[in-house]
């Protein structure tokens, strides 16, 4: 992840706006998207709206005993030059969104 910012005013909610860049297979994408479901506490789904390829995705939350449970999901349809990279492209959406996971858990753990 090079970048990333909330494009539109206003707390978090569905219809929230944003936009990123990442670095994958030394070319920078730039991607927009919109928060499409915000229940919090339990449920967060995004969809882009502009960038190389279409992708959804979220995360779930749900409460196990005294921890939470974090579920990543998601997809995307590769086109083009990305095509030939899409197991690549996986693998690298997989380790980011590992990383940030156990950063939140750092994160949490720490302020306790």
């Amino acid at each position: 992840m090079v970048n990333a910012a909330k494009t539109s005013d206003g707390p978090v909610t569905v219809g929230t706006t944003y936009s990123y860049s990442c670095q994958v297979v030394g070319h920078v994408i730039e991607t927009s998207g919109v928060i499409t479901e915000y229940q919090p506490f339990s449920r967060y789904c995004y969809q882009s709206t502009s960038g190389p390829f279409p992708i959804k995705g979220g995360f779930s939350f749900k409460k196990v005993n005294e921890f939470v449970q974090v579920t990543a999901f998601g997809e995307a349809e590769t086109e083009g030059y990305f095509s030939m990279a899409k197991f690549m492209i996986g693998i690298m959406l997989e380790r980011q969104i590992n990383k940030t996971l156990q950063n939140l858990k750092e994160t949490l753990e720490n302020r306790v």
